[in-house]
């Protein structure tokens, strides 16, 4: 052991004989031939060797300082010059060093500070100190201080670099850039290594829209300044703008790596991810851009039209409206918001936004076009026509918009739209011109033309399946089964797994009672590559109806295991789940899908639920929450927290959430709106008031806005203007509550009639509203008992479990001496609340009513021990001791 230490002791002994420190003029040499042939990172490393070991090497951090300015690292750089110049006070090569640094540090304070006092120093040095003053005054928005510091430049050297450098930079600010850019090029022509010129040079480019050439200046630049941040932002910038997109990423990169929250390199990356069509993380870099500038109208419109593309018509929205504030009516931007608001449902908007448009260009066109259809969907077909006139149908030669509005015509029962067709086909023969074609002819009896086209069609193409679905169809309009079944016997050769086909099998099945065919027929779609959410429910609910329900949820199973990430199966199995209220086991298989990111609506939306189905309101608010952080720019994970405490009547905590949602989406007129409506249901009228004062023009045009103004007026108890707005308001949205307000408004104003036959009509829309029909039994009980039984019938039957309303029907045919009847409903209610007084004393009255006077004078003497004070149990057990007595 001994020996072998002895033995490693002389081997470090020779290596170190054999390897003699460097001396510092050494390192200095090496530093230096490092650097004539480019090779900084050598030099910095000798150098940081030599000043490490040798602080007070002068000469060393001098060199030092040089590698860091022409590297780019400026902070390096002026540590090192200013521990110089803490020892050489007067050293002009460094002096000049340090300006330079300042300069590239945009250090403007500094520079002007540190100028007040000029250094003994050659008349260049002062040249180039007052350069740098000028600037930096220029900078700060000082031009009379700018120009008189360069003229002081003049005095002491009119033709050197600096002061041409000075005027060229003084030119631009005044925006003379062709001036700025003569002197430029002659500086640069003979001091090709000028950084700050060069620098200066790109930018005027730049400026100019001249990108090609701002290209080779900062590749220069950045060249020589390697780690000048500034130099590699303006040159990504200017790839970006030459759609050099990947030699953009690469600097971009270089400048999150270090700065990952810049604002002006966030939005670089998103306009790079665009273009790659990777619009979800497009959104997420304009988001982190907007976060220190709110209001950056780049970001907007690039995180909006990512969002719209990705059919996130919400968030695009969001994104979009403050910019179509800032551009022309007729820019594309308002182009693309008028296609979200109709995406949206904003159809009174977008209706508005038509009149800006020319409908010469063909996205006009299209615009007007599914406008139109909105606005048939919606019934609302005297709009639809009058958008439709905009177009002269003569001009339009195209079989593209000939096909459009002549489906149009056809949805508004214009039959002319068949000769748009008609003509659209003759054209260019497209498959939906004559699919539209087709539907046409059958929608109008013209079943033999519609034959005609379909046999036309399969001449053509024998072995389209689109052609023959549609056959199909026509020819069971026909009536002729021998015919459709040979159609889809062809399309089954042709796909064993045709839709349609499968379809009409199964259905066929069904009517002739053979459901283990159909289930056989829809088993066979499902378990197929071709399986969609759709179909895999098809299958579920023939199984539970059928068949063995636990075989569809196994299919669901494998299917999801096969395909963890595919949301359609996932969400349909949630509803399957759901429809046999087994909500637990959806939430179980949520909480096992790993990655949320790209989960669409529905399935939040049901994760939320099955815990609502389980009473956890907390925890489905922690699930909306997890979907605003996942999302965190769609809209509608705030707005399912409001309507859930809408549902239950906790106005307080609706209102919280409206103005929680207001801090994100501080422009969005929903929740503007929202927060008006619920200051009012929070009885702070006064507030509202104010809330509606401070909305929108846009906000003031939604069908909202009529019923915040309802509201505020019947809180000020003008019950006419109530009745008018919250009408306005009704006939957009058919709402249970606001039916109930008008019908209170009416009461009010002395016209309770119109308030009755108000929710008459109201039923005949939604005859389903349990809560308006209950409130009309409830008002006819006191004047028109035949129509007070009516709806409490329907109530029961609806509902017949509810112990109040088979009571209170009871009671109303005692009322008109139907005792049998009455016996009947009041025995079921007293079943359900044996307990109640008032369910006691009318199944007692009921009793005495139909000859049961023993067991009446019982159960109303239990309803008297329960409610002793009320006059009518007291006078119902009277009479029926009294009947008891006489008998």
């Amino acid at each position: 052991m001994k020996m072998n230490k002895l033995l490693i002791f002389f081997v470090c002994l020779a290596i170190n004989a054999g390897c003699s420190k460097q001396t510092p003029q050494n390192l200095l040499d090496d530093a230096e031939k490092s650097l004539e042939s480019d090779d900084f990172r050598t030099a910095e490393i000798k150098l940081k060797n030599l000043v490490k070991d040798n602080p007070d090497s002068l000469e060393g951090r001098k060199l030092l300082a040089n590698v860091y300015l022409q590297s780019g690292q400026y902070a390096n750089a002026r540590k090192e010059l200013e521990f110089i110049l803490s020892k050489e006070k007067n050293n002009n090569k460094v002096i000049e060093l340090l300006y330079r640094v300042l300069y590239f540090q945009e250090d403007y304070e500094g520079i002007i500070e540190k100028s007040e006092t000029l250094p003994d120093a050659s008349n260049a040095l002062i040249t180039q100190i007052y350069v740098y003053r000028s600037i930096a005054f220029s900078a700060l928005d000082n031009p009379i201080k700018a120009k008189q510091a360069l003229e002081q430049a003049e005095i002491f050297a009119d033709a050197a670099d600096y002061t041409s450098f000075g005027k060229a930079y003084l030119l631009s600010e005044q925006g003379a850039y062709a001036n700025a850019q003569i002197l430029l090029e002659d500086l640069l022509s003979t001091n090709a290594n000028f950084y700050e010129a060069r620098l200066l040079q790109g930018q005027l480019y730049a400026k100019e829209g001249d990108y090609e050439n701002a290209v080779k200046s900062f590749e220069q630049f950045n060249k020589n300044q390697p780690s000048n941040n500034k130099g590699k932002l303006l040159l990504a910038d200017s790839y970006t703008k030459t759609a050099q997109f990947e030699q953009a990423n690469t600097l971009i990169n270089q400048i999150l790596s270090s700065f990952p929250n810049h604002h002006y390199t966030n939005i670089l990356k998103g306009i790079v991810l665009f273009n790659e069509d990777s619009f979800e993380s497009t959104i997420r870099h304009m988001d982190i851009a907007l976060l220190s500038e709110p209001d950056d109208v780049i970001a907007k419109l690039y995180a909006g039209v990512a969002a719209y593309n990705l059919g996130k018509n919400e968030q695009a929205f969001e994104y979009l409206l403050p910019v179509s504030k800032s551009v022309a009516a007729t820019h594309p931007v308002n182009k693309i918001l008028s296609d979200i608001k109709i995406n949206l449902g904003y159809t009174s908007d977008a209706l508005k936004d038509m009149g800006n448009y020319s409908f010469i260009d063909d996205k006009d066109k299209q615009l007007l076009f599914k406008l139109s259809a909105d606005l048939v969907n919606k019934g609302m077909t005297d709009e639809a026509k009058g958008l439709l006139k905009k177009i002269k149908v003569n001009n339009l030669n195209d079989a593209g918009s000939l096909a459009k509005i002549g489906i149009l015509k056809l949805s508004l029962n214009d039959a002319s739209g068949i000769s748009d067709l008609e003509k659209s086909l003759s054209i260019d023969d497209e498959t939906i011109t004559r699919f539209a074609l087709i539907e046409g002819y059958i929608n109008t009896d013209q079943l033999s033309l519609a034959k005609g086209q379909v046999d036309d069609w399969l001449l053509k193409s024998p072995d389209n399946l689109q052609a023959l679905n549609t056959a199909a169809t026509v020819y069971l309009k026909l009536g002729d089964l021998k015919k459709v079944e040979e159609i889809h016997a062809k399309a089954l050769s042709l796909d064993s797994l045709n839709l349609y086909s499968i379809n009409f099998y199964t259905k066929k099945a069904i009517e002739e009672r053979k459901f283990d065919k159909a289930i056989e027929l829809q088993k066979k779609l499902a378990k197929s590559a071709k399986a969609t959410g759709t179909t895999l429910f098809n299958y579920f609910s023939l199984e539970k109806e059928h068949g063995e329900i636990e075989s569809a949820l196994s299919l669901y199973r494998k299917k999801i295991k096969e395909s963890p990430e595919n949301f359609q199966y996932i969400t349909s199995y949630a509803q399957a789940l759901l429809s046999e209220g087994k909500s637990q086991e959806l939430i179980d298989t949520f909480e096992l899908v790993k990655s949320r990111r790209h989960a669409p609506d529905k399935f939040w939306q049901l994760w939320a639920e099955a815990f609502l189905i389980n009473g956890d309101e907390l925890q489905a608010l922690g699930v909306y929450q997890d979907w605003r952080n996942t999302t965190p720019t769609n809209i509608k994970p705030w707005l399912f927290p409001v309507m859930l405490f809408d549902k239950t009547g906790k106005f307080d905590k609706a209102l919280r959430e409206t103005e929680k949602a207001l801090i994100r989406f501080p422009t969005s007129t929903q929740f503007q709106l929202l927060r008006a409506h619920y200051l009012i249901l929070n009885k702070q009228i006064k507030e509202s008031q104010r809330a509606v004062e401070l909305l929108s023009e846009e906000s003031k045009n939604t069908p909202e806005y009529k019923s915040i103004i309802g509201h505020i007026a019947y809180a000020k108890g003008d019950f006419p203007s109530a009745i008018k707005a919250l009408t306005d308001y009704y006939n957009t949205s058919y709402s249970s509550r606001t039916a109930s307000i008008i019908y209170s408004a009416n009461v009010n104003n002395n016209t309770p009639g119109q308030g009755v036959k108000f929710l008459e009509e109201h039923l005949q829309i939604r005859p389903d509203d349990a809560t308006i029909r209950l409130t009309l039994a409830s008002i006819f009980s006191k004047f028109d008992v035949t129509k007070s039984i009516m709806h409490y019938r329907v109530l029961a039957n609806s509902e017949p479990n509810n112990f109040i309303i088979l009571n209170n029907l009871s009671w109303q045919l005692i009322k008109q001496e139907r005792f049998k009847e009455a016996l009947e409903y009041g025995e079921r209610a007293f079943a359900i609340a044996p307990e109640s007084a008032t369910v006691l004393d009318t199944y007692g009255y009921a009793l005495l009513k139909s000859g049961n006077v023993e067991q009446a004078a019982v159960i109303l003497n239990k309803a008297f021990e329960i409610a002793p004070d009320n006059e009518q149990i007291l006078k119902h057990l009277n009479e029926a001791n009294t009947a008891k007595s006489a008998g």
